[in-house]
């Protein structure tokens, strides 16, 4: 019966030797060991761990993961023992199947799987020695070497408890082999397992760790602004067709490459007018001319200056008109007396409209030529010194063109009024001040009556 209860301890303690650091994706292991049973380890004046009174066996471990906290295994062992309980007897087979729990002590409270592994463990099962059959509660230590991920060397120390009045309890130590493997969860059968996958429940590719990508630009669907369109990353996602950093959604212009300010659209001449909206693309020019020059600062854009090297006024299409200045002095027959309370209109800074308080002046000179028939007019435009001689000349000239139009709308025949325009050349008073600039942005007025 002793050597039958030694053998069956042998067997046991072989079991305790898959034990290691197995995880969810890693669920199965298998373990190869040599056993060893110290059956005198625990009798009065022997050692415990004197290798020349230990019997041999192997075993063969097959283990599962079921928690964090917690490893199942079942195991079969088979060998023979021919010492027992300080006994020489002859060579006894045995066999032994168990299954039990493993507590991994440093995984139990971390949650990661260290290189050297502690545990703990217990188990019960059934061995047989010769024609004795026993059974066995088997609580042990253990620890495990892991040289790789899915190997390590194990060894392991448990206690034997029998169960029959005549046995006697044994220490077995364990040294051999582990190998863990399995196959890692993947819900979404991506081939990316959970643990790796960020989106475990939809299918998709590893370079977005397991996320979606419909439009294949490496930028996960749910990180991507224009899930369904190749786009960039600096877009998050959306794409930029012309390349010039202005993402098609933003950009007015997809198809050509533009710049930023424009947002998105070309300029060609550089002068701030996108090529769409710029009446003369290749040539810059300000907004106020759709983008077009005026290369002689008149005021009119070079398309539709009919003289555009030189400066010209509205009325002759841009191009300058030779003023013939009117003598200072009056002809004899000539009068500023009009008969109408005043000769002179006066006008606002670079406006050539006669303001309403002016025309019923006009219209007494209106019935003054016509109860005098052969009385004419003549009319001479002024501007104050404020601009250039290209600005003050056609200005000067479009107020005194605007007071003739006035009378012959009114009825009196063209031929009958004699428009002149001196521009700012002959100022009433200094042009030092407001108020004198203002005296000097006039229309005189002169009555011309026949000779007597």
């Amino acid at each position: 019966m002793k050597k039958t209860l030694g053998g069956i301890a042998i067997l046991v303690l072989t079991a305790q030797a898959h034990l290691f650091a197995q995880t969810a994706e890693n669920r199965w292991g298998i373990t190869f060991t040599s056993n060893f049973v110290d059956y005198n380890g625990l009798t009065a004046g022997n050692r415990p761990f004197d290798i020349n009174n230990w019997n041999k066996a192997g075993r063969f471990t097959i283990s599962r993961y079921l928690l964090r906290h917690l490893n199942a295994y079942g195991g079969f062992a088979l060998g023979s023992v021919t010492n027992f309980q300080n006994l020489e007897t002859t060579r006894q087979p045995f066999w032994d199947g168990d299954i039990g729990l493993q507590y991994p002590i440093i995984r139990s409270f971390t949650g990661k799987n260290p290189k050297i592994d502690p545990y703990l463990s217990v188990g019960v099962g059934f061995a047989k020695l010769g024609l004795t059959t026993s059974g066995l509660v088997t609580p042990g230590v253990g620890i495990n070497f892991w040289l790789k991920e899915d190997f390590a060397l194990v060894a392991s120390t448990n206690y034997n408890h029998v169960f029959f009045a005549n046995a006697f309890p044994f220490l077995q130590h364990d040294v051999g082999v582990a190998h863990i493997f399995g196959k890692p969860k993947d819900s979404d059968k991506d081939g990316i397992p959970d643990k790796d996958d960020a989106c475990p429940l939809i299918a998709g590719e590893k370079y977005t760790q397991g996320c979606p990508d419909a439009d294949k630009d490496s930028i996960a669907d749910q990180k991507d602004k224009c899930p369904e369109e190749f786009g960039l990353a600096q877009f998050e996602g959306c794409p930029d067709s012309d390349g010039d950093g202005v993402q098609d959604s933003e950009d007015e212009c997809p198809e050509v490459a533009g710049s930023m300010e424009l947002k998105g659209c070309p300029d060609a001449d550089g002068d701030g007018i996108k090529d769409s909206e710029d009446e003369c693309p290749k040539q810059s020019g300000p907004v106020a001319f759709q983008g077009c020059p005026d290369s002689d600062n008149d005021g009119i854009p070079d398309p539709k200056d009919k003289c555009p090297k030189e400066p010209g006024g509205i009325e002759e299409g841009g191009c300058p008109k030779k003023e013939v200045l009117a003598k200072e002095e009056p002809k004899p027959s000539k009068t500023t007396d009009t008969g109408i309370g005043s000769d002179l209109i006066f006008y606002l800074p670079m406006r050539a409209d006669i303001q309403d308080e002016y025309k019923p002046m006009l219209d007494k000179l209106v019935n003054n030529l016509k109860n005098n028939p052969k009385n004419t007019v003549e009319i001479e435009g002024h501007a104050d010194a404020s601009g250039n001689d290209a600005i003050n000349n056609p200005l000067a000239r479009r107020r005194a063109e605007n007071v003739a139009n006035y009378l012959i709308k009114q009825g009196i025949k063209p031929n009958r009024i004699k428009v002149s325009s001196y521009g700012s050349k002959r100022p009433m008073v200094p042009n030092d001040t407001p108020e004198n600039r203002a005296k000097n942005r006039r229309v005189k007025i002169i009555l011309v009556a026949p000779a007597e």
